[in-house]
């Protein structure tokens, strides 16, 4: 029998069983949590799932005992645990499959970096997937909460016990960011693909029962395909909660291809336009509009543009003569007098942005068949992947190949008209970041068959050429939704649905200064309150707000709301410095309890949902200079203290021994010193006015 092995530092201790080497113990020493349960059976370290054709089998560490493994001291003082799997026998075939498992645990760290490699022997079954590292038997059910990047923000679920797993593989809306955080009390557990390749992959999670990462393998299916092992996963427990997940994913971002052109402030390809923009206009161009004047149609964007008076953008649908959803990528000709309504507004100095579709194709298109089916992605049966599509007017759309000349050509041929002869500004790139990738088994596209991370180098080769028009013609570029890889080529993501309660800003904690999010949409028959929540919300976490009709400001019954994103826009322009280029550290809880207020938003299905808030939303940012920015929306109809805390030199702003910190306040209008004190210790009640918003930058005089 193979003995166990134990890993342990002084933050955790990580043991696995004998033989078979599953894990059996992960406790974090500093709250004595228990993550793992004990005394069941069947641990598990891995899965293996191969493919023959549409035949699926699973191997795990339980079908074989490992031929050997040991635990060493690196040069660093970390510690490595080596597992390996020889020569198992599989489905009839001796030798078929090795396994190969290093686990490398930091000396002040909890957090491990787990690798596996696998050689696959086999002259029938193809590796499909590798869920690795498997944890079995982890998570007290109702006791932990789960944090993970999806849709717009992120999403906290509270005392979850049912299954997780997101519904579109990495990268995708459905899965933004390749990591979750489990937390327990003060104890969480981070799990997370640290991969500069972007790999196609999945997690799943269950309390009590399972928690793994799985990767899609390059040439899944094909007899004999390995898994290369290329990046390592960041397993294990640290004090903390979703927020320092994010920062240990941002240190480790920011060093990665997507984000090699460096924060907002010096990117030379991101014009200044969209830097400065401070609230975003939505104009769906009605078909059955009778007005044909191009400036009468632009007439409630020009006066919106002096009512707001910022930078503002305008996101333009329905500018093609085709309906929405059908007949993509065939757009032109543009409607009569678009050229007209954009040249007319740029020169009003308005960001007009045009939609178009990145991902789909009209399948019913007379010139699918010839120009576009060779470049569709399709499955193993050769069928191209459709993207069924809501309304029964749409077409049947089907995924296209990033990887492929003929399609990144085909949306750098709009983006080349659209910014050339219409004279656009910003270009809509939908779906790009939002659309997971397909496991596309075209050979003929000469990329490796279904996983792997060639549907991110593929996009990224069209956003190059993309971006190379984009950058000659000053133009902005942005995406629906939110994928962590595609930063480099789109610097806005559209963060379009409406909010909901469990979100949490973890795509600005981990991109803030170096990415965009726009739009804070909730619908007009939701209450002013309801409405004012939502824009304080998104504001505070680093939001271009907006995305609302252009004709919202005109109508008596909604001033008050248009008022309330008046002064967000404003507020948003002059607190640039921290919102566009600085870091969002952390949302900012008071000192105190304060009263709270419940207001009613929808769901993602339109359900309606009661949604409770404290009365003031506050968040804690730092710019490139050092300083600190406080953030504070008052969500009431009246006056209200808030008692604010910040300690500033966790975050890196002390005063020299014997001096002080200087607190100015920040309004559209000025700057002005509100106090100067002694120590890094900041204890002040704020009283806000009724529905104040209220910047603080705190700095070293």
């Amino acid at each position: 029998m193979i003995k166990p092995i134990v890993l342990e530092n002084k933050l955790t201790r990580v043991e696995f069983g004998p033989e078979h080497f599953g894990v059996t113990r992960m406790l974090d020493k500093t709250s004595g949590v228990e993550h793992i349960l004990p005394g069941k059976q069947g641990y598990l370290l891995w899965e293996l799932v191969f493919k023959h054709g549409l035949y699926e089998q699973t191997l795990t560490n339980l079908g074989r005992p490992a031929t050997r493994s040991k635990v060493e001291r690196q040069p660093d003082g970390s510690m490595r645990a080596v597992i390996v799997w020889e020569k198992i026998r599989h489905w009839h075939e001796d030798k078929a499959i090795a396994v190969r498992v290093t686990v490398d645990l930091p000396p002040d760290d909890g957090v491990a970096a787990w690798n596996i490699s696998v050689l696959n022997n086999s002259n029938l079954w193809g590796l499909w997937e590798v869920r690795f590292p498997y944890f079995k038997h982890i998570l007290v059910p109702g006791k932990y909460d789960l944090a993970f990047a999806a849709n717009n923000w992120g999403n906290l679920l509270r005392g979850f016990s049912d299954e997780r797993s997101p519904t579109f593989a990495y990268p995708s809306c459905e899965w933004a960011l390749p990591f979750i955080s489990l937390t327990r009390g003060g104890s969480s557990i981070y799990l997370g693909a640290h991969d500069p390749r972007v790999w196609t992959k999945t997690y799943k999670v269950k309390p009590g029962e399972k928690c793994y990462i799985g990767t899609f393998a390059e040439n899944m299916a094909q007899k004999g395909s390995d898994y290369p092992g290329h990046y390592p996963v960041l397993a294990g427990v640290y004090t903390g909660d979703w927020m320092d997940a994010c920062k240990r994913y941002r240190a480790w971002a920011v060093n990665q291809e997507w984000l090699a052109k460096g924060p907002l402030s010096g990117r030379k390809d991101v014009p200044q336009s969209i830097r400065n923009t401070a609230l975003w206009l939505r104009e769906v161009w009605a078909w059955d509009n009778p007005e044909k004047d191009p400036h009468k149609l632009n007439e409630d964007i020009i006066d919106a543009h002096r009512f707001y008076g910022v930078p503002m953008g305008v996101h333009f649908y329905l500018w093609h003569h085709n309906i929405f959803d059908k007949g993509y990528p065939f757009f032109f000709p543009a409607r009569p007098g678009f050229v007209e309504r954009v040249r007319e507004l740029v020169k009003q100095g308005v960001l007009v942005m045009p939609y178009i579709n990145t991902v789909i194709a009209d399948y019913d298109h007379p010139e699918y068949r010839d120009k576009l089916w060779p470049a569709a992605t399709k499955d193993q049966t050769g069928s191209p992947y459709f993207l069924p599509i809501g309304t029964e007017e749409a077409g049947r759309m089907t995924n296209m190949c990033p990887y492929t000349e003929t399609w990144q050509d085909t949306i750098a041929g709009l983006v080349e008209r659209l910014t050339g002869e219409c004279g656009v500004n910003a270009v809509y790139l939908d779906l790009l970041s939002a659309s997971p990738p397909d496991l596309c088994f075209d050979s003929s596209h000469g990329h490796p068959l279904g996983g792997g991370g060639w549907w991110w180098r593929g996009t990224q080769a069209m956003l190059k050429k993309v971006k190379k028009i984009a950058v000659s013609r000053g133009v902005a570029l942005t995406s629906e939704s939110i994928a962590d890889p595609y930063t480099n080529g789109s610097e806005g993501f559209l963060t379009w649905a409406p909010p909901i309660a469990m979100e949490i800003p973890m795509m600005p904690a981990v991109y803030s200064g170096y990415a965009l999010y726009i739009g804070s949409p909730v619908g007009l028959e939701y209450s002013e309150q309801a409405f004012v929540a939502a824009q304080a919300r998104a504001f505070t976490w680093g939001c271009q707000n907006g995305w609302m009709s252009p004709g919202m400001h005109r109508d008596p019954k909604q001033r008050g709301r248009a008022l309330y994103l008046r002064d967000i826009a404003q507020y948003r322009y002059a607190a640039r410095k921290f919102l566009t280029y600085g870091e969002l550290l952390n949302l900012l809880p008071p000192r105190e309890h304060i009263e709270g207020i419940t207001v009613t938003w929808p769901d993602y299905q339109k359900v309606d949902q009661e949604v409770t808030l404290p009365c003031v939303l506050g968040s804690l940012w730092k710019g490139e200079d050092g300083h600190l920015g406080v953030v504070m929306c008052n969500l009431l109809n009246r006056a209200v203290k808030y008692p604010l805390e910040v300690d500033a030199a966790k975050h890196g702003l002390g005063p020299a021994r014997g001096g002080k910190l200087r607190i100015e306040q920040v309004t559209p209008e000025s700057t002005s010193v509100v106090a100067d004190q002694r120590g890094a210790l900041i204890r002040r009640d704020e009283r806000l006015a009724p529905r104040e918003i209220r910047v603080l930058e705190i700095s070293t005089p």
